[in-house]
């Protein structure tokens, strides 16, 4: 049977903020794992093990937070895209606010995209009503921002588009009716996520268009309206 080998004692290190960021049913699966790849580890092995893991995913969650404002636009991407499976609404007041700040179309592309998440979470009220206001905010400011490039306008309204108030429900026709090519596209992506059963006969309709990125995106978005439905 293979051990593990012997080496310096993983510590914890200085402790970076937040909670634990280790799944908890991780240490089971760590024991399975080695007992799969008939690796012997005592306790003590797991432990460190699970102690050193911790550690490089705090402080990967804190270098993702200070590189948001990285000089370098590509690093920033990489940052956004790091705090894309979280939910602390703490980092959402960052990029809500980084949405508004960074100079780089693409990064506030990015962090549109991350923002959605938090949509979905405003949508099955777990948004205190100041967070909400504030998530919501940053995303309208960006739509409705007609300097604002048509990219990061419909990348903001593909992630507000989840949320079911008649607010968001009025931009999305309102951009399918007179925006560009690119902001109807987008439209029409909203209207997928805005789980409304109001925009399927519209979406139906784009079918046999004769772009195929409109039909792609109808079809998609009909997809998500008929699984709503279902599972309603």
């Amino acid at each position: 049977m293979n051990r593990l080998p012997e080496g310096r004692v993983v510590t914890r290190g200085p402790t970076p903020p937040g909670g634990s960021a280790v799944p908890p049913d991780f240490a089971e699966a760590l024991a399975q794992g080695c007992d799969q790849l008939n690796i012997h580890a005592v306790s003590s092995d797991r432990e460190r093990l699970l102690a050193y893991l911790e550690m490089l995913q705090r402080w990967n969650r804190v270098y993702n937070l200070t590189a948001i404002r990285d000089p370098d636009p590509a690093t920033r991407m990489l940052a956004v895209r790091g705090l894309l499976e979280q939910d602390r609404v703490e980092y959402m007041r960052l990029l809500a606010t980084q949405l508004r700040e960074d100079p780089t179309p693409m990064v506030r592309v990015e962090i549109a995209k991350v923002l959605a998440n938090y949509v979905l979470g405003l949508e099955f009220g777990l948004l205190a009503e100041d967070d909400a206001e504030t998530l919501t905010a940053a995303l309208r400011e960006a739509i409705e921002d007609v300097d604002e490039t048509d990219d990061v306008r419909g990348s903001a309204l593909e992630a507000l588009g989840a949320w079911s108030d008649e607010s968001t429900a009025e931009l999305i026709s309102e951009l399918y009716e007179i925006g560009s090519p690119l902001l109807r596209l987008s439209a029409i992506r909203a209207m997928g996520r805005n789980a409304s059963e109001g925009w399927l006969e519209l979406l139906i309709y784009h079918f046999d268009d004769e772009d195929a990125d409109i039909r792609a995106a109808a079809a998609q978005a009909a997809g998500e309206l008929l699984m709503d439905e279902a599972v309603d």
